[in-house]
């Protein structure tokens, strides 16, 4: 109920007319009308000489009998992982453990549920990730593809295929898809966390061209065909992610310096 409301309905609980009111506050009838229609709204001296008049608070005239102010508070925090993520985390998981038990039916005895690792994997993510998880759900299966080429392909690592590149052999498809969705993830990855632009100060500057020497040093290793396998996983690893920060990075300064003051 408006305020305007509320003072009609006292008048005429009261069993005054505009004319009355107007008299007691030494306003014009039309000054009432006004206040009840909510074209205007009392000065501070009339809403107490109307609360007077009426024989109600300023609190109940302003806020009306029985109703209280509530303080505006945020809007409750809702879960960052909406529902029907969580269901498909749930889902995941449980389609891998059936995968799993179907594999080690057939005979893989316990080794079988590590066919369902991709499921688990995305489930987790899924459960875990408060944004974006299908960019870390396509992160985490293209490292787990990464990890698992030698045994999927009998070829070796990633830097291992480029040593045994020819056109139009099946390593230069293995070698074109995997180059292909690593372009696209790193595109992904800087698109949802490249927005905010930083301002590119010498110091900054001079860090990322350094991180990018790094990561070439680390191509350089990687492509010396580390002997030891899980080395040269977390060399991979390392660069991935070495590679995926300095494009955000990077990216961002290149918004930074576009938006810069004075930038023609």
């Amino acid at each position: 109920m408006t305020l305007g409301e509320r003072i009609h309905q006292m008048r005429v609980e009261h069993h005054l007319s505009q004319g009355d009111v107007a008299e007691a506050l030494d306003v014009s009838r039309q000054s009432v009308s006004k206040w009840e229609n909510d074209g205007a709204v009392p000065d501070l001296d009339k809403l107490v000489k109307l609360g007077q008049l009426f024989g109600v608070s300023l609190d109940q005239l302003v806020l009306g009998q029985g109703e209280t102010v509530e303080e505006e508070l945020p809007p409750p925090e809702r879960s960052s992982k909406p529902m029907g993520q969580r269901i498909i985390g749930v889902i995941l998981l449980c389609f891998g453990v059936l995968v799993g038990l179907l594999m080690a039916f057939l005979g893989n005895g316990l080794p079988g549920f590590a066919f369902g690792v991709p499921f688990y994997l995305c489930g987790v993510v899924c459960l875990v990730a408060h944004r974006h998880p299908g960019l870390w759900c396509g992160w985490g299966l293209f490292l787990l593809l990464r990890i698992l080429l030698p045994w999927v392909t009998g070829f070796g690592g990633f830097f291992a295929l480029l040593g045994m590149f020819r056109w139009g052999s099946i390593q230069w498809a293995v070698i074109g898809l995997c180059a292909l969705v690593l372009v696209a993830l790193v595109a992904r990855t800087a698109w949802c966390y490249g927005r905010k632009p930083i301002e590119p100060k010498v110091e900054s500057v001079l860090l990322v061209v350094t991180g990018w020497v790094i990561w070439a040093g680390l191509q350089w290793v990687l492509l010396q065909a580390t002997h030891v396998y899980w080395l040269y996983v977390a060399f991979d690893c390392l660069q991935l992610t070495l590679l995926n920060l300095l494009v955000v990075v990077t990216v961002r300064m290149v918004r930074g310096r576009r938006a810069r003051p004075g930038k023609n």
